[in-house]
């Protein structure tokens, strides 16, 4: 039952009808917030060639929290991992299954980006893998910060 309080205020008189309407709006919330964050995912992958910005920290964490649930696209997980090594926050959960041909084509984007090139380099030298040290040797002709990262990777 609802009760008329004055003005344009109500109050609910039934505490199970009370209790299933305010369980319905804390589902609904959860809902919205995972629609956003889907939603902005998307949205920074669609621009993320043209403007190489990488993803906030807090919501990385939020993704993260909410990972079970996210399924990206490659193109979301570039982001996510460009991300990830420009050290934003966590993403290596949604490579977890992934083949090591989508893992490798990441990391080798993450190249192209002068931001994240660098810690890329690093990354990439953890591999260990022939299509990785073939890439890195490429980058030898690059600038002498590229060169000592390279080094440094492959020792």
């Amino acid at each position: 039952m609802v009760r008329h309080l004055g003005s344009d205020r109500y109050e609910l008189i039934h505490d199970q009808l009370a209790k299933q309407v305010n369980e319905k709006l804390i589902i609904a919330r959860k809902d919205l917030k995972f629609k956003q964050i889907r939603e902005h995912l998307c949205t920074v992958a669609m621009i993320y060639s043209d403007t190489s910005i990488i993803l906030d920290p807090a919501i990385m964490a939020r993704m993260y929290f909410m990972r079970e649930r996210i399924n990206p696209t490659f193109s979301e997980k570039l982001i996510l991992l460009h991300s990830c090594i420009a050290q934003k926050g966590p993403a290596w959960f949604w490579f977890r299954k992934s083949e090591r041909n989508e893992y490798l084509s990441a990391l080798c984007a993450a190249i192209s980006h002068q931001s994240i090139r660098l810690s890329a380099i690093r990354v990439m030298g953890y591999t260990r893998y022939k299509e990785v040290v073939t890439k890195l040797i490429e980058l030898i002709n690059g600038s002498d910060e590229v060169i000592c990262t390279v080094v440094e990777a492959m020792v």
